[in-house]
């Protein structure tokens, strides 16, 4: 039954499949990699939850930049691409992943998913994160 589902992905898997690589191309950044990997497996292990986002009340794009928002965001707090202690390592992903954030969350403004105010907050937040991890 999982190698039936694995061959026939439904629609909105596809649609969602179909966006991030939409995605990959549009923002053209070698750490693009590092989010389209984690989006794929989170798809394949979960992919009853995308299906829901998406038949809920969110389009296949917005669940996608979601998902590159969140998955950005989590990188980006997470450590491993600080030089020390608040500061993104210039040699890595670091930067590339912040301004991914960033667009994503703007995206998502234009969407109607989020407004100014809260990406605003998200900035913010982020930026805070960044100064005390790493």
């Amino acid at each position: 039954m999982k190698l039936f589902r694995k061959i026939f992905k439904p629609d909105e898997i596809k649609s969602v499949l179909d966006v991030l690589n939409e995605a990959e191309h549009s923002f053209n950044s070698p750490a693009f990699c590092l989010i389209s990997e984690n989006i794929k497996g989170a798809i394949s292990k979960y992919p009853e939850r995308v299906v829901d986002m998406v038949r809920s009340d969110k389009s296949p794009r917005q669940t996608v930049f979601i998902m590159i928002a969140n998955i950005a965001g989590d990188e980006v707090e997470s450590g491993k691409h600080h030089l020390y202690r608040g500061v993104l390592n210039p040699l890595g992903y670091g930067s590339e992943l912040l301004k991914i954030y960033y667009l994503a969350l703007d995206e998502l403004v234009k969407m109607g998913h989020i407004d100014e105010e809260e990406a605003e907050e998200n900035r913010l937040g982020i930026k805070e994160n960044i100064k005390s991890v790493g």
